[in-house]
């Protein structure tokens, strides 16, 4: 009997030891897969982390970007502002100036200057001069021939003025050189233009890093 007794206490004892092992091993497993389930986590918190980082990044890039290139559309506004500013300034100027010279006795000089220009473009044997009124009141024919050069076009008046403003046309054929001031001013205007640009760039080249302009 108490051999039974003995083999039924190491049976439990074993049970108990198995037990005991399972137990130990399911603990150790859980463990394990804590550990895991926080270093994954951990890792899945670094990408996000990064992803947010390199986004922020990104935005402020493009933040920046937009800055810089909103300020370089306000830069060349305002050079444009400029450059309209002057160009009206003295075209204003300009034009008050001619406006005054029709009324001096070298406004027929001035006539005759750009009657034989005009002669020179065209070429052929003659080109018809159209006058503004004034002129075409002030000069006779006969003086308007001989406003031509020796070795150019012969100069002949047109029979009606031009209907408005200062200055001529001369005409040759079917070719004409519109030699008015308001043409000639919105010629001289267009290279103004240029000029005045070219000076506002390199004016803005000048610029330091920082906006300043540099003295």
């Amino acid at each position: 009997m108490s051999r039974v007794l003995g083999d039924l206490d190491g049976l439990i004892a074993r049970v108990r030891r198995r037990a005991e092992q399972r137990a130990l091993a399911r603990e150790a497993s859980s463990e394990e897969e804590a550990r895991r389930i926080q270093e994954e986590g951990q890792q899945r918190a670094e990408h996000a982390r990064e992803a947010i980082l390199a986004q922020g990044r990104r935005d402020a890039a493009e933040a920046k970007r937009r800055r810089l290139a909103t300020a370089e559309l306000e830069r060349k506004q305002r050079m444009l502002e400029a450059r309209e500013a002057r160009i009206e300034q003295a075209f204003t100027a300009a034009q008050a100036a001619l406006e005054e010279h029709t009324f001096e006795a070298a406004y027929a000089d001035t006539l005759a200057r750009l009657a034989r220009q005009a002669a020179r473009e065209l070429g052929g044997d003659t080109v018809v001069v159209q006058l503004d009124p004034t002129m075409h009141a002030r000069c006779s024919g006969e003086e308007v021939a001989a406003w031509a050069e020796e070795d150019g076009p012969a100069l002949q008046r047109a029979a009606e003025p031009l209907q408005q403003g200062r200055g001529l046309v001369a005409r040759s054929g079917r070719a004409s050189v519109d030699a008015t001031f308001a043409n000639r001013l919105e010629g001289a205007r267009t290279r103004l233009r240029g000029e005045v640009e070219a000076r506002l760039a390199a004016r803005a080249s000048e610029d330091t890093p920082d906006g300043r302009t540099s003295r």
